[in-house]
């Protein structure tokens, strides 16, 4: 496990929050997993990629305002007239990941035994 740094001096705590100037805009794709879009500054107008079944949706986040948005999910943003905001991985996405590495070593460890049977039963036990 990695040992978390502390902040560089040249490293600014503004580092952690997108931010769309006047007159811009930005397209985002999300993932993997899903994101928690927190505005810091506002107003943002938000759109989220719609599917056939389910059309595009417009949002208007103020300050300390926050949208969960799905893994895959395009978004486009844009300030008016500018906004900052955070991309966070909310504790959910993370337990789910956790969950799936869980599985897969799972999986992966019954393969190994099974080999390992298959080449010496003494070895397996």
């Amino acid at each position: 496990m990695r040992t978390p740094q502390p902040m560089r001096d040249q490293q600014q705590f503004s580092d952690a929050y997108w931010s769309v100037g006047v007159g811009q805009v930005r397209t985002l794709r999300i993932g993997p997993g899903m994101r928690l879009l927190r505005v810091a500054e506002g107003p943002l107008w938000l759109t989220v990629s719609g599917t056939p079944d389910d059309p595009p949706q417009d949002l208007w986040l103020e300050g300390g305002e926050a949208v969960l948005l799905d893994s895959g999910a395009e978004i486009v943003v844009e300030g008016w007239p500018a906004a900052s905001f955070q991309l966070i991985v909310p504790p959910q996405a993370c337990a789910t990941a956790s969950s799936s590495v869980n599985a897969w070593i799972s999986q992966q460890r019954s393969a190994w035994r099974g080999a390992l049977r298959r080449l010496s039963p003494a070895l397996a036990a």
